[in-house]
C-alpha cells in the first residue's frame, strides 16, 4: 500500500473492456516476417534486413495500453514499487502534458488514460502483478505487424488524415505518437491537439491484426 488512496472506482466493468486489467487477446504461434529491408527513422541496423522468425507457441497480449486505474491498483496492492520517471521540472511537465496533473493516475476522471513515465522495472512489476511478463521483441512485432510484416498495425496503408471518419489517421498526422513526445523533444509538434494522451482504445479502426489497440499511437510502450 504505497499511495494512501483507493484506485478510481469503475462501478460495473465489462470483461474485455478497457477497465478490465486482464483483457487480453491471443497472438498465434508460427512464422512471421520481422524487421525492414531498408533503414527507417527510429529503427536502427538491428532491424535489417527483413527476416523470418518463428514463435514456437502462442501468447497473450493486453488489448489496451495499461490504464491509469489499473496501474494504481498495482501500486495500491504494493506490487508496483518502482518510482515513476518524470520530467525534471513542473514547467517541463506542463509543456509536455498540457495541464494534466502529475498525480492524474489517482483521479477517477483520468482512469481510462494510459499510464506513462513508467520505468522498465516498473513495467516488469506491473506484468508480474498480473501473473505475466513483458513480451519479447518477436512477440511484440508479431502482434503489431501480423505474419506478413505489414507496415502499420491496421494495414500497409499509411494514416489518411483527409479520409472521412479516419480519426486514427487524423490524430497520427498531427503528432507522431509512435514514441514519447517528451523524450523526442517534439512536445510542441501537435497543433490543435489539446492533450498528448487520450483514453485508451479511442481508435478501434487502428487495431492490429489480432485486435490489439494503440500499437502505434498515444504513449510509447516498453
Amino acid at each position: 500500500h504505497l499511495d494512501g488512496e483507493m484506485p478510481p472506482a469503475f462501478g460495473s466493468c465489462a470483461p474485455g473492456s478497457a477497465c478490465d486489467c486482464r483483457a487480453v487477446g491471443t497472438v498465434p504461434a508460427g512464422i512471421h516476417w520481422q524487421g525492414y529491408d531498408e533503414l527507417r527513422p527510429g529503427t536502427g541496423v538491428l532491424h535489417l534486413p527483413m527476416h523470418r522468425v518463428e514463435l514456437s507457441r502462442s501468447h497473450f497480449l493486453a488489448y489496451y495500453e495499461v490504464t491509469a486505474a489499473c496501474y494504481q491498483w498495482c501500486r495500491f496492492e504494493g506490487a508496483c514499487r518502482s518510482p515513476r520517471w518524470s520530467p525534471p521540472s513542473e514547467a517541463d511537465f506542463e509543456r509536455t502534458y498540457r495541464g494534466l496533473p502529475r498525480n492524474y493516475f489517482r483521479m477517477a476522471e483520468y482512469a481510462d488514460l494510459p499510464i506513462f513515465d513508467v520505468t522498465l522495472e516498473g513495467a516488469r512489476e506491473y506484468c508480474e502483478w498480473l501473473g505475466g511478463r513483458l513480451p519479447t521483441d518477436a512477440e511484440w512485432e508479431k502482434a503489431a505487424r501480423g505474419e506478413s510484416g505489414r507496415a502499420y498495425p491496421w494495414s500497409e496503408d499509411p494514416p489518411r488524415p483527409n479520409q472521412p471518419g479516419d480519426l486514427e489517421g487524423e490524430f497520427l498526422d498531427r503528432c507522431d505518437y509512435s514514441h514519447d513526445p517528451f523524450l523526442s523533444g517534439e512536445a510542441e509538434a501537435c497543433p490543435g491537439v489539446d492533450a498528448l494522451v487520450i483514453p485508451v482504445g479511442s481508435f478501434p479502426q487502428g487495431a492490429g491484426p489480432y485486435g490489439h489497440l494503440d500499437l502505434l499511437g498515444n504513449v510509447a510502450e516498453w
